[in-house]
């Protein structure tokens, strides 16, 4: 089939027509990367009018799996959305809008039909590709999980930031604390000394000590012997 550059609405038509999956695969996922990276604003307002929760730090693969997730559940609201978004980024809307959005919502829907008989990785693989191919310098969004180039500085910006606002609330709850006076030689006790004054210690007392008294000597007690009783005999005839 022939491809018909920058004319979005005849090929993708035509690729309908044709039942050519993997032509109207090519011409979606380049669709899909340029809405993502040129219009992500429109692309979140979808996703609220769609019911998809989002975050809107998330990396690119993120944003696909939500959209492929939608077109397999047949999420009316997005995929017409999605025919929307893609015409109106191509210029190519019409007066007849209304049946060239059912044109290319149908196409969506062929999408569908397909992921739910087939896995979503080759679709995704070449959404994800054509994002890679898309993606200017200044965009710091990250486009898979793998990706280390990017968004670093984003998360270091948010945790400064976060850092911050810590600090802040401390310095607000602190300055509501009455400031104590600067210590000076007039309130300070520890400075409230004369410097290079050395002050004599008082004189210390001895007291001296008792004199040693000697001991008295024992008193020797002498027993006198005991006297001696003589027995007299008198004379014989008295």
């Amino acid at each position: 089939m022939i491809f018909q550059s920058h004319n979005f609405y005849e090929n993708f038509s035509a690729a309908i027509q044709a039942d050519d999956i993997s032509l109207l695969f090519t011409i979606f996922s380049g669709e899909l990367a340029d809405i993502l990276t040129q219009r992500e604003d429109d692309v979140f307002q979808l996703f609220s009018e769609s019911g998809i929760p989002y975050n809107k730090i998330s990396v690119y693969r993120v944003y696909v799996d939500k959209i492929l997730k939608g077109i397999k559940e047949g999420n009316d609201d997005l995929i017409y959305g999605l025919s929307y978004i893609i015409t109106d980024n191509n210029n190519e809307i019409t007066d007849d809008w209304e049946t060239q959005l059912d044109s290319i919502s149908n196409g969506i829907y062929v999408i569908s039909d397909y992921l739910n008989k087939n896995n979503e990785t080759l679709l995704r693989s070449q959404i994800i590709d054509a994002i890679q191919a898309r993606i200017k310098p200044n965009n710091k969004r990250k486009v898979d999980f793998n990706d280390t180039t990017v968004f670093t500085a984003v998360f270091a910006i948010a945790f400064i930031v976060l850092i911050f606002k810590v600090w802040n609330k401390k310095a607000v709850a602190q300055s509501k604390i009455e400031t104590p006076p600067p210590m000076t030689p007039e309130n300070s006790p520890a400075m409230n000394v004369t410097p290079d004054v050395l002050v004599p210690e008082p004189p210390k007392t001895i007291t001296p000590l008792p004199a040693v008294q000697p001991a008295p000597k024992p008193i020797e007690v002498v027993t006198p012997p005991p006297a001696e009783i003589k027995q007299v005999t008198p004379p014989a005839g008295a």
